[in-house]
C-alpha cells in the first residue's frame, strides 16, 4: 500500500464522434473533453490511476476510441475503460484490452469494472457470472471501489432513473456483504449525485459534455459546465471525493433540446 493518498480521476460520458469536430446538442465533445483535461492538469499532481465509465465514444467508433487513448496517456500511469450504452466493447478491447479487467489493483485498492452494457439498449444489466466471479477474486484484506456505467439506485430523475441496472439488487446485496467496498461509482446520468447505502457509497459523475439537469421528470439539460471527479484513497480504507468543473470557459449547447 503507497504510503501517500492515491489519486483517482473518474471521467464520464464524452460522446466523442468519429470527427474531432463532431457536436452533441450543438457541443463540440472534443473541445469539451480537451477543456476537462486541462482543468485536470491544472487541478490535480501525481494521478495513479483514471478510469473512463462508459460512452466514450457517441457510436462506439474506433477513431473515437483512439483519440481519446492519445490524450489520456501520459495523465495517468494506468487507464482503464468500461463500455457504457453508446460505446461497442469489442472495438474497446481490441484497441487497448489490458484496459478493461474485471479487477485491478492501484496501490493496495482494488479496482473493479463492471459491464452494464446490454446490446441495442439504452438502460443496463450486470452479468451474473461476472458478478459471481467478482465476488470470488475480491480480497477482503485491501479496499475496494467498484466502477460501472449505469446507475443502481434512482437519482430522482425520471426519465433516468427508467434506465438504471435493471438487476441492480444483485450487485448491492454482493456490496452490502463486503465491508471492503467503499464505493460504487457510475457515470450515464451526467450529474453529480451521491447516497449512502449500508457501509459504503454511492456516487455518479457529470459529463465531460452535456450535463442533464437534476430531478427532471423528462429529458432536460442543466446550463452547468463539464467536469470530473477525483478520489483520494488512504491506505486504512477511508477515501475523500469532489467534483471539478471546467471554469472561465462558456459552451454552447441547444438548452430547448428534448432528447439526443
Amino acid at each position: 500500500m503507497s504510503s501517500r493518498p492515491l489519486k483517482v480521476v473518474q471521467i464520464s460520458d464524452c460522446h466523442l464522434g468519429a470527427s474531432a469536430e463532431d457536436a452533441l446538442l450543438g457541443m463540440n465533445t472534443e473541445q469539451s473533453l480537451d477543456a476537462v483535461l486541462d482543468a485536470l492538469r491544472q487541478h490535480e499532481t501525481a494521478i495513479d490511476l483514471i478510469v473512463v465509465s462508459g460512452d466514450l465514444a457517441a457510436d462506439g467508433e474506433p477513431e473515437a476510441y483512439r483519440r481519446a487513448l492519445a490524450k489520456l496517456q501520459g495523465l495517468a500511469p494506468q487507464i482503464l475503460w468500461l463500455p457504457g450504452n453508446h460505446d461497442t466493447p469489442e472495438v474497446m478491447r481490441e484497441i487497448a484490452p489490458e484496459q478493461m479487467p474485471l479487477l485491478a489493483d492501484c496501490g493496495g485498492w482494488q479496482i473493479a469494472l463492471l459491464d452494464s452494457h446490454v446490446p441495442g439498449k439504452v438502460g443496463g444489466s450486470l452479468k451474473p457470472a461476472e458478478l459471481s466471479q467478482l465476488a470470488e477474486q475480491l480480497s477482503a484484506d485491501k479496499p475496494a471501489l467498484i466502477f460501472m456505467h449505469h446507475h443502481l439506485l434512482p437519482v430522482g430523475c425520471e426519465w433516468l432513473d427508467a434506465q438504471r441496472i435493471d438487476n441492480a439488487d444483485l450487485l448491492l446485496a454482493l456490496a452490502e456483504q463486503t465491508p471492503a467496498v467503499k464505493a460504487m461509482v457510475s457515470g450515464h446520468v451526467h450529474q453529480q449525485w451521491q447516497q449512502e447505502f449500508a457501509h459504503l457509497q454511492l456516487l455518479t459523475s457529470p459529463s465531460t459534455c452535456i450535463q442533464f439537469a437534476p430531478k427532471s421528470k423528462k429529458f432536460a439539460l442543466e446550463a452547468i459546465n463539464p467536469g470530473y471527479r477525483w478520489f483520494s484513497l488512504q491506505a486504512d480504507g477511508g477515501f475523500d471525493t469532489g467534483v471539478v468543473r471546467v471554469e472561465g470557459q462558456t459552451f454552447h449547447v441547444d438548452q430547448q433540446a428534448n432528447g439526443y
